[in-house]
C-alpha cells in the first residue's frame, strides 16, 4: 500500500469552489459562499490540502544530578595540620610520645591518657614552637585526657568539630584521615575509610572504649591521641589504638570527647584529678519483664553502683530501680553509655521496692 497522499486541486466552478482529486477526478468537497474566501485562504482551510506534519514526540527532559562538591584535599589537610601537636612525656627512666588536638584558643589539648606516663610534658606546635604543659584532667575509663599549655599562645588553631546532627556524620564506608606523629617522627597523614562500629567495648590497657570507630588508615605508635577527620576537614574522633600491619585501628568518637570536655569545664579549669563516672554493673536489666510488681515500666535494675552515684552505692539493693527519665529508649540500651552520660550532671532518681515515690540523690 502506497503511503503517498492523493493530490488535490481547488477548482473554481462559477459561484463555487470545488475540491477535486487530481488522480481520479472525483469531486471531494463543494464550498459555497466563495465570496468570503480567496483561493489562498481556502487552500489553508481544506484539510486534504494541508501538508502532513510529522509526529514529533516530546522527548523527556533529562536532568543530570547535581555534581558532588569537590573538596581540595590538599588544602583541607594543610588546614587540619595546624590543629595537631606533638606531645612528649618523660620520666627519669623512660619517655612516651603521642599526638594531640588543639581544642580551644586557651591552650587546652585533647589526647589519650596512656600517652601521659608522667606530668613532665612538652608540647610541640606545628611551627616548631615548644611549650610545657600540665595535666588538667584524666578520663581513664575512656583513655582520654586534657592538658593545658603553660603560657598564652596566640598561634593556636582549634580543630573544627563535626556536629552530631550534621548530615556529614560518620557512616560505614566514609572517607577519613588521621594526622599525627608516628614513632615520634615528622607529622604524617594517613588516609582510609570507616570499617565498622564495634558493638563490644575495645579494651585499651584496662580502659574500655565504648562506641569505638574502626578504620583502616595506617596507624603506628605515636599516632595515639591524634585527631580523625572527615572529607570536610571536621574532627570526628581521636585515635586510640590499633594492630600493626593489619588495617584494624580504633578511634574514640567525637561524642565521647565532647562529653568529657563538658564535664571538665564544669569543674575548676586548673584542678588536676580524674573524672569520676558511675560504674554500672554488667547485669543492668530492663524491668519491663522482670519486675511485674512495680507500676513503673521504664527503669533499669542494677546492682550497687560506685563513682558518681554515691547515694546509690550505699542504699541500692537488687530490688532498686534507677529511673532514667531522659533516656530516649523504653527498652534496655545496647550499652551502659546512655546511662553514663546522665551522671553526675543529671543524676537520676531512685525508686525503692514497690513504692512509686522517687528519692532524689543526696
Amino acid at each position: 500500500m502506497s503511503s503517498q497522499r492523493p493530490s488535490y486541486e481547488i477548482v473554481n466552478e462559477g459561484q463555487m469552489f470545488v475540491d477535486v482529486n487530481k488522480s481520479s477526478g472525483k469531486k471531494v468537497r463543494i464550498i459555497n459562499r466563495p465570496g468570503r474566501f480567496t483561493k489562498q485562504k481556502l487552500r489553508k482551510l481544506i484539510i486534504g490540502h494541508r501538508p502532513a506534519r510529522p509526529h514529533v514526540s516530546a522527548s523527556p527532559i533529562v536532568t543530570s544530578p547535581a555534581p558532588a562538591i569537590q573538596y581540595n584535599m590538599e588544602d583541607i589537610t594543610r588546614k587540619c595540620k595546624e590543629s595537631v601537636v606533638h606531645i612528649m612525656a618523660s620520666t627519669e627512666k623512660m619517655s612516651s610520645s603521642g599526638s594531640g588536638s588543639v581544642w580551644d584558643t586557651h591552650g587546652h589539648i585533647i589526647t589519650n591518657n596512656h600517652v601521659l606516663i608522667s606530668d613532665n610534658l612538652k608540647v610541640t606546635l606545628p611551627d616548631g614552637t615548644k611549650y610545657e604543659a600540665v595535666v588538667v584532667k584524666r578520663y581513664k575509663s575512656q583513655d582520654l585526657a586534657m592538658i593545658k599549655l603553660r603560657g598564652c599562645c596566640s598561634k593556636l588553631v582549634p580543630v573544627v568539630t563535626c556536629s552530631e546532627i550534621s548530615p556529614y556524620a560518620l557512616n560505614v564506608g566514609n572517607f577519613v584521615f588521621a594526622i599525627g606523629f608516628p614513632l615520634s617522627c615528622e607529622m604524617t597523614v594517613s588516609y582510609g575509610h570507616v570499617s565498622c562500629f564495634p558493638e563490644q567495648p575495645i579494651n585499651v590497657d584496662g580502659s574500655l572504649v565504648r562506641d569505638a570507630i574502626q578504620l583502616d588508615a595506617n596507624i603506628n605508635h605515636g599516632n595515639s591521641g591524634g585527631p580523625i577527620f572527615n572529607s570536610r576537614g571536621e574532627c570526628v574522633g581521636v585515635i586510640v589504638c590499633g594492630f600493626r600491619n593489619s588495617g584494624i585501628n580504633y578511634g574514640i568518637p567525637l561524642k565521647t570527647v565532647t562529653n568529657m570536655v563538658k564535664r571538665f569545664k564544669e569543674e575548676s579549669a586548673e584542678q588536676k584529678g580524674e573524672a569520676i563516672l558511675p560504674n554500672l554493673k554488667p547485669f543492668l536489666r530492663d524491668i519491663k519483664n522482670t519486675v511485674q510488681e512495680l507500676s513503673i515500666r521504664t527503669g533499669y535494675q542494677t546492682g550497687p553502683a560506685s563513682g558518681g552515684l554515691h547515694s546509690l552505692a550505699s542504699s541500692s539493693t537488687t530490688r532498686s530501680i534507677v529511673h532514667c527519665t531522659k533516656l530516649k529508649y523504653r527498652s534496655l540500651p545496647c550499652s551502659c553509655s546512655m546511662c553514663r552520660h546522665l551522671v553526675p550532671s543529671e543524676q537520676p532518681g531512685l525508686v525503692k521496692g514497690y513504692s512509686k515515690r522517687v528519692y532524689p540523690p543526696a
